[in-house]
């Protein structure tokens, strides 16, 4: 593998789909590092490792202005959470070779892309709002008013990627309105297998996992 770390990034709407992609290109590269998502929203059933989940917004305060934090937003508006990364993991990870998947929200695309310039690759994933919808539905963590927010906001996002791709900020775009996720989180998996995600020896896997 190269000795040269990359970010492997999904960008998409709340609803697209990115955690279960996620873990289905974790499931077939499972050397992928995750960076960590620190945010001060709630903790949800469905979350993993990657996420620190309900820093008092005085900390995650603190930590963004003492450059701890980076890539620091608030998607859902001024009085929606915060989230952000950890400059260090970031930095460790790039400097030791890996090869990193992670999820952005469109407003960072720009950020990362400056930062890293080639050492990010970002797939766009786009829906239908009919699609969107149903996912906010069936992930059943918000009120429906915040849930029409979220949609209203995703239907923008999806607009936002659109520049993004012609602007060449985001490398490759798929569109997800097939109802088989198996389907869809396999040509995401190829497409970023052709943007340079490689595979890994199985010993050297086995090694790092043991």
């Amino acid at each position: 593998m190269s000795n040269q770390g990359k970010i492997f990034a999904l960008t998409g709407p709340s609803g697209v789909g990115k955690g279960f992609i996620k873990q289905h290109i974790k499931l077939h590269h499972p050397h992928l590092e995750q960076l960590t998502v620190a945010t001060t929203r709630g903790k949800r059933p469905d979350d993993g490792k990657d996420r620190e989940t309900g820093i008092p917004i005085g900390v995650f305060l603190e930590r963004r202005n003492g450059g701890t934090i980076v890539f620091a937003h608030q998607p859902f508006g001024p009085e929606g959470d915060w989230y952000g990364f950890y400059a260090e993991q970031i930095q460790r990870l790039l400097a030791d070779g890996k090869q990193v998947l992670t999820e952005i929200h469109v407003d960072n695309v720009g950020p990362f892309k400056t930062e890293f310039g080639e050492k990010v690759k970002i797939l766009g994933l786009i829906a239908d709002e009919m699609y969107l919808e149903s996912n906010l539905i069936c992930r059943g963590s918000e009120t429906e008013e915040d849930r029409q927010h979220r949609l209203d906001l995703a239907l923008k996002e999806t607009e936002v990627i659109a520049q993004l791709v012609s602007q060449g900020l985001v490398d490759s775009v798929i569109e997800v309105n097939d109802d088989n996720r198996e389907i869809i989180a396999q040509l995401a998996l190829e497409k970023m297998n052709e943007l340079g995600l490689e595979e890994v020896n199985s010993f050297r896997v086995r090694r790092e996992y043991e």
